[in-house]
């Protein structure tokens, strides 16, 4: 991923890149997704950061896990969409709109071997 944000940045390593869908399923919905395309359940594990904190500690070293507890929380409240200038410079560094999350999940399911 690091090299594909440098390449697409034209060759800024330090350049900020958002990539993002032209859909942002909340998680529901993504679960959704997914069990539509893996033809199986999928669950979404839900809103529950303090579960997930006691999860991911097993996991993370505590700056880490309190990093992604403050960056879910965000998500939670706020979506994850990116603004309409970061939308147009990804859809320019691209060359065209990025696809759909579907399409995403089914590139994944496929390279999963679903």
């Amino acid at each position: 991923m690091r090299r594909a944000s440098v390449e697409l940045s034209g060759g800024r390593p330090n350049a900020r890149s958002l990539y993002t869908s032209t859909s942002c399923p909340p998680g529901e919905d993504t679960a959704r997704v997914y069990s539509e395309i893996l033809e199986r359940p999928v669950r979404y594990g839900g809103d529950d950061l303090d579960a997930w904190e006691k999860q991911a500690s097993t996991m993370f070293p505590p700056w880490m896990t309190h990093d992604f507890r403050i960056m879910y929380d965000y998500f939670i409240r706020n979506g994850a969409h990116a603004s309409g200038t970061d939308f147009a410079v990804q859809e320019h560094l691209l060359g065209h709109a990025p696809r759909p999350f579907e399409a995403f999940v089914s590139e994944l399911a496929r390279d999963w071997g679903k």
